[in-house]
């Protein structure tokens, strides 16, 4: 049986038609793990606690992992 291609409701790549929910598996890790756009790029941050147990936060010396 030959699988047509269709284009990715989100971001319109090309995708098989059997994809999930119309999108890429690009799109639907991103979905599953509740990314924003904005959160991928850096433009939404969390807040550093100021305390963590007995220890005082003094600043950010790192970021990822």
């Amino acid at each position: 049986m030959a699988r047509v291609l269709r284009i990715c409701k989100k971001c319109g790549l090309a995708i098989f038609v059997d994809e999930p929910e119309g999108l890429c598996a690009a799109c639907v890790l991103e979905t599953s793990l509740g990314m924003l756009h904005d959160e991928v790029n850096g433009a939404g941050g969390m807040e550093m606690p100021e305390e963590l147990g007995d220890y005082q936060l003094l600043e950010e010396i790192g970021r990822g992992g």
